[in-house]
């Protein structure tokens, strides 16, 4: 997989997002992929000890043309914290476009011939600033029947914050069915008919209120706008991203943005977390001289987290000192269970020459996982509120 391509995590709606489907439908909307050769999509993409692929041509087992995909997912038993997957290209020979940015949904073809359910994850590839995702959804797909899986992207979030998703890269599909043991063999699943769906999407922008804050979730689509891919390296089931409603972890409103970490997805990396890039927030810090968000650390222990600020061209992480000029950079302690409140400051600020936060590219809330701080070998959840500009 190229670095210079991005990738996108889609949110895939919680209602209607799952329906049977049959070759004998009458089809809309524009056919990105049909998996009808190999060859049209030469450049697959396989990671994590992926297994195989190959072309059906089993009638049974193809809703468009004359093919479908079929593949065997194996992945790395010793390794219970990778799981295989794809990416199908959305641009290259016989791909109708990887411009999405006209659609409200997309929609893909999954069969699954074993005994019991298939567990999926799915994610797309988006060229835009940097490696981007938008929220990782998980499905559960039915045993010996065509099932449809949508994309909704009516909401408009991952629009405004990614580019508008006009240069889509490719779809990855991620098969959580791994083997446990070497003993353990194959769990094929068929894939078809990739498609995309014009029609409206939600107008969406995010404004700064009177007293300065412009992310509280109240919105449950805010949550849409950040990057939760953050792994330094290619795997796309790191930072899961929830919208909570559970007033006793929101500081402001009703809302926040739950974060979990699950144990079995984090292997040996130091940090994972969400991002922000600076054509979202450019036209949010214009003039400002701070800003801050608040964060709860539902875990049993203290948990220092890591923030990356880049301001101009230079990188800065909390806890960064700098003896010789007296700079340091405050921590991010967040005790177990409670809350803290991180202000990148006037005064920080004015220690490397800038008066105000317009050269702000990008911000980074970086999560300590399992291997760097413990928490019983059980989830990490933390929960971000109340991001304010003053």
């Amino acid at each position: 997989m190229k670095r210079g391509k991005a990738w996108l995590l889609f949110v895939l709606a919680i209602a209607a997002c799952m329906v049977p489907t049959s070759c004998d439908e009458k089809e809309t909307g524009v056919l990105i992929h049909g998996f009808n050769s190999y060859e049209a999509a030469c450049d697959y993409t396989f990671e994590e000890w992926f297994g195989r692929a190959e072309i059906n041509t089993d009638k049974t087992y193809v809703t468009e043309g004359e093919g479908s995909l079929k593949v065997y997912p194996m992945a790395d038993f010793d390794k219970p914290t990778e799981y295989p997957y794809i990416g199908v290209n959305a641009v290259g020979k016989d791909v109708a476009t990887g411009d999405f940015s006209s659609f409200e949904s997309i929609s893909l073809d999954v069969y699954n011939p074993n005994a019991a359910g298939a567990n999926l994850a799915v994610c797309l590839q988006v060229n835009a600033e940097e490696i981007v995702s938008t929220r990782l959804q998980h499905y559960t797909i039915p045993s010996n029947t065509w099932t449809r899986i949508y994309y909704k992207l009516d909401n408009g979030a991952a629009k405004y914050a990614f580019n508008g998703l006009k240069d889509v890269a490719s779809v990855m599909i991620a098969f959580k069915d791994k083997r446990t043991s070497l003993e353990d063999g194959y769990k094929p699943v068929y894939v078809d008919n990739l498609r995309g769906y014009e029609g409206e999407t939600d107008k969406f922008s995010v404004a700064t209120a009177t007293d300065g804050v412009f992310l509280d979730f109240e919105n449950p689509t805010e949550a849409d706008v950040f990057d939760y891919l953050f792994t330094k390296k290619y795997s796309c089931y790191m930072t899961e991203g929830t919208a909570n409603t559970d007033k006793r972890f929101a500081t402001h409103g009703n809302n926040s943005l739950k974060l979990t970490l699950r144990p079995d997805f984090l292997d040996y990396r130091d940090y994972v977390g969400v991002k922000l890039y600076e054509s979202f927030l450019s036209p949010i810090v214009a003039g400002k001289k701070s800003l801050s968000f608040d964060v709860f650390n539902a875990c049993v222990t203290e948990q220092t987290l890591n923030i990356e600020f880049k301001i101009g061209n230079v990188t800065l992480y909390s806890g960064y000192e700098d003896k010789d000029r007296g700079i340091k950079i405050p921590k991010c302690v967040v005790p177990a269970n409670g809350w803290t409140t991180y202000t990148i400051s006037a005064e920080l600020l004015e220690n490397f020459s800038v008066s105000n936060l317009d050269a702000l590219k990008k911000l980074v809330i970086e999560l300590p996982t399992e291997f760097t701080q413990s928490n019983g070998g059980q989830d990490k959840v933390f929960y971000l509120d109340n991001f304010k500009v003053e």
